[in-house]
C-alpha cells in the first residue's frame, strides 16, 4: 500500500497585531457589504425582468384561458365525433385535446372527520383497519382507495357499508405534444436593409 500524499494548502498570514486585525476586518467588512450589494442590485434588476414579463404575458395568460374556457365547452360537444367515442382525447395543431380521469381521491363519508375514521377502522375486529392507519394514526388514503378500487379486496363491503368511496372525476386538459418552433433570429428584430 502507497502512502496517499497530502497537499497542504496555501500558506495565509494570519494577523500578528490589533491592527493588522482590524484592518482584515474592515476588509472583510467592505466585500461582505459589497456582496450584499452585488445580490441586493441583482435581486432588484431580476424583479424587474420578471414584473416586465409578467406584464406582457397578463394578456397572453387571459387569452389563453379564454380560449382553454371555449375549446372546453366546444370539446363537450365535438369530442365523441373526433375521437369515433372510442378514445378520450386526440391530436389537433401539436396539442393533444380531450379529457383525462383525475388522480384518485379518498372520499370519507358525510359527517366523518378524518380522525373520526382512524377511530372506527381501528375499533374493527381482528385488526381489519389496522392496515388503512399509519402508526402516526391518520389515514392510509392511498391504501383505501386501492381496496375500494379494486374490487378484490375482502374488506371492501365493509368500507363501502361505512360510507367510504373514492372520487374521480374527468378533467379537460390540453398538452402541448411538442414545443413550438422558435425562430432565434427574428426578422423584424434586424432592419439592416
Amino acid at each position: 500500500m502507497s502512502a496517499v500524499k497530502r497537499r497542504k494548502g496555501a500558506a495565509r498570514a494570519a494577523p500578528v497585531s490589533l491592527a493588522e486585525a482590524t484592518a482584515m476586518v474592515a476588509r472583510y467588512h467592505a466585500l461582505q457589504l459589497t456582496m450584499a450589494e452585488l445580490h441586493a442590485d441583482s435581486a432588484a434588476s431580476i424583479a424587474r425582468i420578471e414584473a416586465e414579463r409578467d406584464r406582457y404575458c397578463a394578456p397572453l395568460v387571459a387569452e389563453s384561458q379564454a380560449c382553454f374556457e371555449q375549446l372546453r365547452t366546444w370539446w363537450a360537444v365535438a369530442g365523441e365525433a373526433m375521437t369515433d367515442g372510442k378514445r378520450k382525447s386526440t391530436e389537433i395543431a401539436g396539442c393533444r385535446i380531450g379529457i383525462r380521469t383525475s388522480t384518485p381521491a379518498l372520499k370519507l363519508p358525510k359527517g366523518l372527520g378524518a380522525q373520526a375514521a382512524v377511530d372506527w377502522l381501528k375499533a374493527l375486529a381482528d385488526g381489519i383497519g389496522a392496515a388503512f392507519v399509519r402508526t402516526r394514526e391518520n389515514l392510509d388514503k392511498q391504501a383505501l382507495i386501492k381496496a375500494l378500487g379494486d374490487g378484490a379486496d375482502p374488506r371492501e363491503p365493509s368500507l363501502r357499508l361505512r360510507g367510504f368511496t373514492v372520487s374521480q372525476k374527468e378533467e379537460f386538459f390540453i398538452d402541448s405534444a411538442r414545443p413550438p418552433e422558435v425562430d432565434p433570429i427574428r426578422e423584424d428584430e434586424h432592419d439592416d436593409d
